[in-house]
């Protein structure tokens, strides 16, 4: 299995110049998705300090601050169970690296303008 980037313009799908003889004759399966640049190690690291700070000077737990701040400041992920779309907390992970920096420029004014906390980062 491999992944291939690609672009679409002026409605047509872009393949780089690409190999596929090593696939010649095999049944093989397309799927095309948005790329996503997901949020960095930097930032998963950076993020998690900021609600273990949270956490210490609230007296809450680190997992309870980030279920809070999932809940307050991301949209809601939607769970199909049968016949019923269930609404459940938004998923960091789903945040490409801009939107993770929002969510997280948020957390830090509404900790700091709601409960005084100036985050040190």
């Amino acid at each position: 299995m491999f992944e291939l980037r690609t672009t679409v313009k002026n409605g047509a799908l872009i393949i780089p110049p690409f190999n596929f003889s090593h696939l010649e004759g095999k049944d093989l399966v397309l799927t095309v998705k948005e790329f996503r640049t997901q949020r960095s190690i930097k930032q998963n690291k950076l993020y998690w300090a900021i609600l273990r700070q949270i956490a210490d000077e609230t007296g809450n737990d680190i997992n309870a601050i980030h279920d809070f701040c999932r809940g307050e400041f991301l949209p809601p992920s939607i769970l199909i169970l049968g016949d019923r779309e269930v609404r459940t907390l938004g998923h960091t992970p789903d945040q490409n690296t801009k939107e993770f920096t929002i969510y997280v420029d948020k957390i830090i004014a509404y900790f700091a303008m709601n409960y005084g906390i100036v985050v040190n980062i």
